[in-house]
């Protein structure tokens, strides 16, 4: 349970910098490509760690149906910037 705890903290955090550096796009700033490529990299480890902590509990069909489809929202708007 303190690796589920620790990846979410992880979580929030990475969104936390995506909705300020998003936030800055919209206000006409540029969102570098180190920049853009780290937060895409996290996201990844954060989604990796997801995925090896959920099937330690749960069943795999949940995974795809509901879990990681937020992941995939946010690597794709990360991508469109």
């Amino acid at each position: 349970m303190v690796n589920e705890l620790r990846n979410s903290v992880r979580l929030l955090l990475l969104l936390c910098d995506l909705g300020r550096a998003l936030q800055g796009v919209l206000q006409g700033e540029e969102l570098g490509r180190e920049q853009a490529a780290g937060l895409s990299r996290e996201m990844a480890e954060i989604a990796y760690q997801h995925r090896e902590l959920w099937l330690r509990r749960n069943r795999p069909g949940g995974l795809e149906e509901m879990s990681m489809k937020p992941f995939k929202a946010w690597q794709e708007a990360l991508a469109k910037v």
